[in-house]
């Protein structure tokens, strides 16, 4: 309540809004989070429709042809701080994991105008090819998003696959891409395209960025399974926030 009303606040919006799981205030990095508070910055981490933080309709309401709910839930809390005074799009960052990567990724790419910084961890961003490249996992999690090889699924995955979207859309978010090369839940390859895609056809390819750590699968930034890969990449991450915010740190 003390932050100043100047649209000039950091602020970090965690989502995940998949699958039936929680994402609410579902942070990987409590002590930095704080540091993050402490130097000025403010942390949102709303129930995007798709999770289940309000029972098993809250999930249904975003999956298939509906998942564009879960776009609209993440842009709608930016802009809902924005309008507080609190931030801006500028400053405002959006971070998410495996499923969430591709929600961010998504929603940074729909919503550029709301959504000035993108950190996409692992995501599924290549909705039309995901049968091929996780085949292993349902055929693509077809059964939370549909399956692409059916004509009118290929059809609305379209609408926000970020791979398909990269190469439409000049104007896009400031966007931190990482992955781990020996991710076994989430093909790498998915990475790779979004950003070959977003640095050959976004207006600011110089504003893209792609990390790919060796020696690290799908949780890279949780110390209990990665150790010493973990820190690494949680000091990229963050030292990218602060410096895309603008923000100093104070210790």
């Amino acid at each position: 309540k003390d932050l100043p009303k100047n649209g000039q606040n950091g602020l970090l919006i965690y989502g995940y809004g998949g699958f039936n799981s929680a994402g609410y205030m579902r942070s990987f990095n409590s002590k930095m989070d704080a540091f993050f508070i402490k130097n000025g910055g403010i942390i949102a981490g709303p129930a995007l429709r798709g999770g289940n933080e309000y029972g098993p309709k809250w999930h249904e309401r975003a999956t298939h042809e509906n998942k564009f709910k879960t776009f609209q839930d993440f842009a709608a809390t930016a802009e809902m701080v924005h309008a507080m005074g609190l931030s801006s799009p500028q400053k405002t960052a959006i971070q998410g994991w495996s499923n969430g990567g591709f929600v961010v990724a998504a929603t940074g790419l729909l919503y550029p105008h709301s959504i000035g910084i993108v950190v996409d961890g692992n995501g599924v961003n290549d909705m039309l090819r995901k049968e091929k490249l996780d085949a292993s996992f349902g055929n693509g999690w077809s059964y939370e998003y549909g399956d692409s090889r059916n004509k009118s699924v290929r059809d609305y995955l379209k609408k926000w696959s970020p791979v398909f979207q990269a190469q439409i859309r000049t104007k896009t978010p400031q966007m931190l891409i990482v992955n781990g090369r020996q991710d076994s839940r989430v093909n790498p390859a998915h990475s790779a395209k979004l950003a070959l895609a977003m640095q050959s056809f976004s207006s600011t390819p110089e504003n893209i960025n792609l990390i790919s750590l060796n020696n690290s699968g799908h949780w890279m930034t949780s110390v209990a399974y990665q150790n010493i890969i973990a820190w690494k990449a949680q000091t990229l991450i963050w030292t990218y926030i602060f410096d895309k915010m603008g923000m100093s740190a104070r210790f």
